[in-house]
């Protein structure tokens, strides 16, 4: 074949190459999968019949070594017996490393270039005779890994080859990132499903836990409703019973009694009240935490209030010796709207609590006024003797004060105990002077 002849075969050979190049960097462009990079890689490269065997190499940056991640043609064991380091030495003075470090293709025409000494004698094996280096840069232009190109004909790689090559490697390395990015989101969003899939295992057993706990509640509150009805019944009929005779034999009905047998008679009857009230005020309080009581909202007076509570107060303080005061303030005698009677019940069960805590020569005394459309109700004490205003911590307790809380609590009120200078404490119910009915949460536990 003449010279004339040769140089048309070689334009055919390069606008194939053109034509191959094309094709794969389109193709490149649509490559969602880093596998299936290197395979189009590999392809492209291969129709080319004047290179007789390619590898691309990544960096490993601990090793500072090109990893081959995938080649073809007639390799025969050729990367097993080599090793292209990015490191300046010897290993890196190849067409790989130099186009490694300089980010610029590098060209060995014949492998008898000195600079090819440490691959010569595995590549002239082999029949490979030109060497070409072609950077592969990432979307930011950095080089993470070189294409390296081998021909069995000595200068065979051009100007004009060489460049659309390295144009093919540019493509290359961006369709790597975007196939690494693709394959980052994936893993993300597999781990994220993953632990979707565990928060939602661990939100079923949650779930199936409270349907559990929901089930023993109310089972517990199946056995509390029997109880208290139990309760209810089998207390309060004996409990009449001994109030009844009691009050015959402190009455003295069949017969005169002593002095020391009226004096228990009467211990009789007020422990049995006290425990009958008590009784009265744990099912009121059942009720309620139920959602069974309604309030009987009507129009009614503070001072209308106060002394219904005051009156039933009054027989309790001069048990106890203690004085007992209340009044009302100038600004409280307006109208409000309320259960009057479940609003004297927690004045009157907080009220006897005080007087009990003020104990002999104490003073209990209650206030009502209004403040920026509140109403309140409160109720301060101080015990006998040196010392009677000293600050208390708050010492209500108990079911009948649990009950006032809970009573307050319906109207939309709030419950709060202070200790003032004047005082050793005060119990202030704070209420709307309109009662905006609401749910009552479960109380705390009670002494």
């Amino acid at each position: 074949m003449g010279p004339d002849a040769s140089n048309i075969a070689d334009d055919g050979n390069l606008l194939r190459t053109v034509l191959a190049l094309s094709d794969a960097m389109a193709g490149l462009n649509r490559t969602l999968d880093t596998q299936a990079v290197y395979r189009a890689v590999s392809a492209c490269a291969e129709k080319d019949r004047g290179i007789v065997m390619g590898w691309m190499g990544l960096v490993d940056a601990q090793q500072r070594v090109l990893v081959p991640v995938a080649w073809w043609g007639s390799e025969d064991g050729y990367l097993k017996d080599i090793r292209v380091t990015v490191d300046g030495s010897t290993l890196a003075g190849g067409p790989g490393g130099r186009a490694f470090a300089t980010g610029l293709p590098a060209v060995v025409d014949s492998i008898d270039d000195p600079s090819f000494s440490p691959w010569r004698q595995e590549a002239s094996q082999r029949g490979f005779r030109a060497v070409a280096g072609l950077p592969v840069h990432d979307t930011e232009g950095q080089v993470f890994g070189v294409l390296v190109l081998y021909s069995d004909h000595e200068g065979y790689f051009t100007p004009m080859r060489t460049a659309l090559y390295t144009l093919f490697a540019r493509s290359a390395g961006l369709a790597i990132q975007n196939a690494r990015l693709v394959e980052r989101m994936e893993n993300q969003a597999q781990e994220l499903e993953r632990r979707v899939r565990e928060r939602t295992g661990e939100l079923e057993k949650l779930n199936a836990e409270l349907r559990e706990a929901n089930l023993q509640l109310l089972e517990s509150a199946r056995y509390k409703s029997d109880f208290l009805s139990s309760m209810s019944h089998e207390l309060r009929s004996p409990l009449t019973a001994i109030l009844g005779f009691s009050e015959v034999l402190r009455d003295e009905l069949y017969g005169p009694l002593n002095a020391k047998q009226k004096e228990h008679s009467g211990h009789i009857w007020q422990a049995g009240r006290h425990l009958l009230d008590t009784i009265d005020d744990i099912l009121e309080l059942s009720r309620i935490e139920a959602g069974r009581t309604e309030l009987d909202i009507g129009r009614c007076y503070p001072r209308q209030v106060f002394e219904a509570a005051g009156t039933m107060l009054s027989q309790l303080a001069t048990t106890h010796g203690v004085v007992l005061e209340w009044a009302v303030d100038p600004s409280a005698e307006v109208a409000i709207e309320a259960d009057a009677r479940k609003l004297k019940q927690a004045l009157f069960n907080l009220g006897s609590r005080l007087l009990k805590l003020a104990g002999s020569g104490g003073r209990v005394w209650m206030h009502a006024d209004v403040v920026a459309d509140r109403l309140h109700f409160d109720l301060s004490w101080s015990r006998g003797g040196e010392g009677g205003n000293a600050p208390a911590p708050n010492p209500i307790t108990g079911f009948g004060v649990s009950l006032s809380q809970q009573l307050v609590r319906l109207h939309g009120g709030e419950t709060t105990y202070e200790t003032p200078t004047n005082a050793a404490g005060r119990y202030r119910l704070d209420l709307p002077l309109k009662a905006i009915p609401s749910e009552v949460p479960a109380p705390t536990s009670q002494e």
